[in-house]
């Protein structure tokens, strides 16, 4: 990134990004037991790069999966 008058610009040319997100509790929508604060960091810290196009693949409650 380089600084400008107006703040930081990120250098590189916007593109889409596929972010896989994996946890054993659930962390959005109604039943989650623990806040997201993975997403909104990975956001801002894309973002400053110049990368604003984001995919987030999330795969939640993994620890409750049967096993069978």
């Amino acid at each position: 990134m380089k600084s400008t008058p107006s703040g930081k610009v990120g250098m590189l040319r916007d593109r889409p990004v596929f972010i896989g997100v994996t946890s054993g509790g659930v962390f959005t929508g109604d039943r989650a037991n623990q806040p997201d604060f993975l997403t909104p960091y990975l956001s801002l810290a894309f973002s400053s790069s110049g990368l604003k196009t984001l995919q987030f693949l999330p795969v939640q409650a993994a620890a409750f999966l049967d096993r069978d």
